[in-house]
């Protein structure tokens, strides 16, 4: 599926950012949490978009942080295109 696509893709960023940013000097890793949200021509505003990004990286953050989530996931497919 796309979404599925999108979220592999912004894991892949999320991972790559973990394993290329250390802060070795005090033995830390910098990590990201990522809200993803598809944009479907002619059915979803880019502010419709964002907002549901934004509710994916609030839930990201309160599932533990270092995470990629996306509320588009959990919507079956009728919902995602309204």
């Amino acid at each position: 599926s796309s979404i599925g696509a999108a979220m592999a893709r912004a894991d892949g960023l999320r991972a790559g950012l973990a394993r290329r940013v250390r802060l070795d000097a005090l033995g830390e890793t910098v990590t990201a949490s990522i809200g993803v949200a598809l944009v479907h021509r002619g059915q979803t505003t880019i502010d419709d978009a964002l907002r549901r990004a934004d509710l994916g990286l609030y839930r990201a953050k309160s599932s533990g942080r270092n995470r990629t989530e996306s509320i588009d996931a959990m919507l079956p497919p009728v919902a995602r295109a309204s």
